[in-house]
């Protein structure tokens, strides 16, 4: 028998979750809440070519002010986290088997094998198993019958976690899923599709967001190489009005006294090289997400039922509710799923749904059903409310 246990999470559950992250994943999370400084290098590199350095030391002061004031709303955050953040709704189940990881809860469940798993945090309140940085199932002891319970749970899994780094395991099978969980009673909708991962699709996603009307395209080796053009002859100009003494221009390489046209000028150069720190920010951040979806599973199947999805994939099998989802978004190429704390939770390709008997339909209906999962549970939350004249809304 596999050991499990089943719990409720509070908001006060969720700072577990930052308590076990490592400092270079602090750091990491941390730069990417000053990813708006990284823009501005190339102002400096600008200011450093025309030899401004007065405007220089004052982009240094505003990166530092800047700086701080970012560093502040990244604590204030941070610290309001607890508060802020969706709690799953409640109980949830966690079983300990040989080859995988079971969850089940109001919102879904899954089968992750162990070789998913990041890492395994056990503190004094919770053990917390990470399937991310930042993302973890948290059980806190006092879920637990008694002390050497929680100790038993979280040596098992543990064991288990070290075991999946030694040697190949089995993934969990879609039959498998299908069976324990009686699958077959679910009203399906649309019979099995699957794809091969768009590595280009899912990183531009993740990085850019959804873009419907394809206003906002990834940039490009080519495009990034144009867009360096009219600052380079911007900046000629500038060395020219700067360098040269147009009245005596037998007198070269004296420097003439800057003019308002050089001044416009430095700030039209200014604009264009904030507009190509931003693409060259967004096109790392996109070779580097491409680089970590390549690491992923490439195959994906799914299932779609009246209840939710269903999807399976070398990384595990499970089956989201349309209650988990808080809201879908259009893509010209994909739809895109949220979860409750506005994070990308599911992506379907269109060309995956145009490849159905019926596209159109099924995408209206997709959104009906999420759309209706999310009034029930609106009313859920007002009943429990009217029942309880004290509770205020905010507490759930």
């Amino acid at each position: 028998m596999p050991l499990e246990v089943t719990y409720e999470n509070e908001s006060s559950d969720i700072i577990e979750v930052l308590q076990g992250m490592s400092w270079t994943e602090r750091l990491q999370d941390y730069f990417r809440a000053l990813t708006l400084l990284t823009i501005l290098w190339p102002i400096a590199l600008l200011l450093v070519i025309v030899q401004e350095w007065y405007f220089l030391m004052l982009l240094g002061v505003f990166v530092l002010m800047v700086g701080v004031l970012l560093t502040g709303i990244y604590m204030w955050m941070v610290a309001r986290l607890k508060y802020k953040v969706a709690v799953p709704p409640g109980k949830q189940t966690l079983r300990l088997f040989n080859d995988y990881l079971e969850f089940q809860g109001d919102r879904g469940c899954c089968r992750l094998p162990w070789s998913y798993i990041k890492r395994i945090r056990i503190s004094k309140n919770s053990v917390a198993i990470y399937i991310e940085s930042l993302r973890a199932y948290i059980i806190p002891r006092r879920y637990f019958d008694f002390p050497e319970a929680a100790e038993a749970f979280a040596n098992k899994a543990e064991e288990l976690f070290l075991k999946a780094q030694q040697q190949t395991m089995p993934p969990p099978t879609w039959e498998d899923f299908h069976r324990d969980f009686k699958l077959a009673e679910y009203n399906l909708i649309q019979d099995e599709v699957q794809w091969e991962k768009n590595l280009s699709l899912e990183s531009r996603l993740i990085i850019n967001g959804p873009d419907p009307d394809g206003t906002n395209p990834m940039p490009t080796p080519g495009g990034l190489a144009v867009q360096f053009i009219f600052p380079v002859i911007l900046i000629a100009a500038l060395i020219a009005l700067k360098t040269f003494d147009w009245d005596s221009p037998r007198l070269i390489g004296t420097p003439s006294e800057p003019t308002f046209f050089y001044y416009f000028l430095l700030v039209l150069a200014t604009f264009f090289m904030l507009i190509l720190g931003q693409q060259i920010s967004n096109f790392v951040r996109y070779w580097r997400e491409r680089a970590r979806q390549a690491k992923k599973p490439r195959l994906t199947r799914m299932w779609i039922y009246r209840e939710g999805i269903a999807t399976w994939t070398e990384e595990g099998v499970g089956l989201d509710q349309w209650g988990l989802f808080g809201q879908i978004s259009d893509d010209r190429e994909a739809m895109v799923f949220y979860d409750a704390n506005r994070q990308m939770s599911q992506i379907i390709p269109k060309a995956v749904i145009n490849k159905t008997s019926r596209p159109d339909e099924l995408v209206e209906q997709i959104h009906r059903l999420v759309e209706e999962a999310n009034t029930n549970q609106e009313e859920i939350v007002l009943a429990e409310v009217s029942d309880n004249p004290y509770q205020s809304p905010s507490a759930q």
